[in-house]
This record gives structure tokens, sequence and C-alpha cells, in this order.
């Protein structure tokens, strides 16, 4: 767990504020907060990446077919990252889909957040 918190905010350098967000997400893991702040929180950290990395301010949504080219992933990542993206509407916009968040939930978005970042940051 150290070596994937750690990995991630060596990546995150040269980003400080999606920095800022992974570890407020991070802070709301570990006090066992509010789950649903390490969603939204990491969602924010991805955008901002992405963003950066692409050169525009679209949505996440609007970035997911160009990030996948981008960090080379074959098709069969698609649904992977639209899950990740729908997952964290739910949160992000108070859906009536949404359920009480699991910390064993929490804990996997946080881990998803910082392979998309490595995935991400080291394609360009």
């Amino acid at each position: 767990d150290k070596t994937l918190i750690e990995d991630t905010l060596t990546w995150l350098k040269d980003y400080p504020d999606e920095s800022k967000n992974y570890l407020s997400a991070l802070q709301c893991y570990m006090a066992k907060g509010s789950f649903v702040d390490v969603v939204t929180n990491c969602y924010s950290a991805i955008e901002g990446v992405v963003r950066t990395v692409l050169g525009n301010d679209r949505t996440l949504d609007n970035n997911k077919d160009e990030l996948l080219k981008k960090i080379d992933l074959s098709d069969g990542w698609k649904p992977i990252l639209a899950n990740y993206i729908n997952y964290a509407h739910d949160y992000r916009h108070a859906s009536k889909e949404r359920h009480e968040l699991t910390k064993q939930e929490a804990e996997a978005y946080l881990y998803m957040t910082g392979l998309i970042i490595r995935l991400t940051i080291e394609s360009n």
C-alpha cells in the first residue's frame, strides 16, 4: 500500500493541484470519513492530469477516447475507463442511483486512480 501511494504522489510532483486532490482523497480514506470525498477527489485528480497531458480543458468524459489513444491501451480498456468515470458521477452529482460506499470500494477507486495517473503521466 505504501509503495502505491508514494509512487502516485511522486508521479504527481509536477501537478500541484492534482496532488492536493489525491492527498485529500487519501486523508478522507485514512480518516474513515466521507468515502464519497475519496471518489470525488480522485476523479478531480485524474481529470486535471488528463487535461494537462492532453492540453485541453475538456471534461474527463469528453477526453476518454483521446486518453485511451494517448496511453495506447486497446479498446478492451474503454469500458473499464467508462465505468471508472460513470462510477464517480453517481457520487459527484448526488445521483439517486448511488449507494453507501464501503471502505473496500473507496480503496479500490483510490488504487485504480493511481494506476490511471501512472499510465497517463508515463504516456506524456
